[in-house]
């Protein structure tokens, strides 16, 4: 199996984070690491992830100064090293099986990424009726259907770090990270939706995204921006090649 990094961004996760960070290590190997950004935060997360840095050499902390989780997610997975990245929020619980699904699935279907079905449950892990992404079968998916109907959840999602040159940077007006990352992967690579559930979502009063929907008017100019920078993102792509065919 590729080796695993798995990138976790972290801001006033003290409530949660220690039993999300329980249930990632058992999976992973020496070989493997867990990256945690933290946003400079207010009360004790970065003392905690501290003390779990010193008793696993596989888990590196950063602080990342830029507020916002999408630079807090920027900076972990820059600081990634290995085949695989998988991204983790801090405040929900992963099934055991995991890691070596996710991984074995993606080899066995030849995919670049993968995202998976989530449990939504409440601040005790009690659940709700309804799951996320749920997809009768792994499917391929295309940009367009992410930008009109998005079944990527970011910390559902795991893919190849060799997409990191089309993912990075994260434009400035776009979102949020998981549709902006399905999108470039589903143009330049394959990108699988599977009807496994891996983990436990768990949404309480804290949690930065919401479950309900914004008002239309945001929800249509979230999705200009995103295909606007996803226009200029190709556009930026092209002329890279080109540059390089010339050289």
């Amino acid at each position: 199996m590729l080796k695993v990094s798995v990138a976790m961004a972290a801001y006033n996760g003290e409530k949660y984070i220690a039993e999300q960070i329980d249930s990632i290590l058992p999976q992973l190997r020496e070989s493997d690491e867990l990256i945690i950004s933290i946003n400079p935060s207010s009360d004790n997360t970065e003392n905690i992830v501290k003390q779990y840095c010193e008793n696993d050499t596989r888990i590196k902390m950063s602080i990342c100064k830029e507020k916002g989780v999408l630079a807090n997610f920027e900076n972990a997975i820059r600081l990634c090293n290995n085949d695989i990245i998988f991204l983790s929020d801090q405040d929900d619980v992963w099934f055991p099986n995991k890691i070596i699904d996710v991984c074995h699935i993606m080899q066995v279907k030849g995919l670049d990424a993968l995202a998976h079905k989530s449990l939504v449950v409440d601040s005790k892990l009690l659940p709700f009726q309804k799951q996320r992404n749920t997809n009768s079968k792994v499917s391929i998916v295309k940009p367009i259907n992410i930008l009109f109907q998005n079944k990527i959840q970011g910390s559902c999602l795991a893919f190849k770090k060799e997409l990191l040159s089309y993912i990075l940077p994260f434009p400035e007006r776009i979102p949020m990270h998981d549709s902006w990352i399905g999108m470039i992967i589903a143009t330049y690579g394959k990108i699988g939706l599977s009807n496994e559930t891996y983990m436990y979502y768990r949404q309480h009063d804290n949690n930065v995204t919401s479950r309900k929907h914004k008002p239309l008017m945001n929800m249509i100019e979230d999705r200009f921006n995103l295909l606007l920078q996803y226009i200029l993102r190709r556009i930026n792509v092209k002329g890279r090649n080109c540059n390089y065919d010339k050289n």
